[in-house]
């Protein structure tokens, strides 16, 4: 039995769409814009690379798609 797990981030899952994962991008800088409204603390500097690390991988993954139909 497997149980899909959604952790924020689509770069591990083969199946994910492109759309799903502009989406996931979309989500991940609007989290982005509401912490940096709540703090500048180190902690949170970390959250923020860490995410745009993501976005940077979903773009790499978006690009080596192509145009590969849904």
């Amino acid at each position: 039995m497997a149980f899909d797990v959604n952790i924020g981030n689509t770069t591990n899952n083969p199946a994910a769409s492109s759309q799903d994962t502009i989406n996931q991008m979309q989500e991940n800088n609007k989290i982005q814009m509401q912490l940096a409204k709540v703090s500048s603390d180190g902690q949170l500097t970390t959250m923020l690379c860490t995410t745009q690390e993501h976005n940077a991988e979903n773009l790499k993954q978006l690009a080596s798609e192509g145009s590969r139909p849904q």
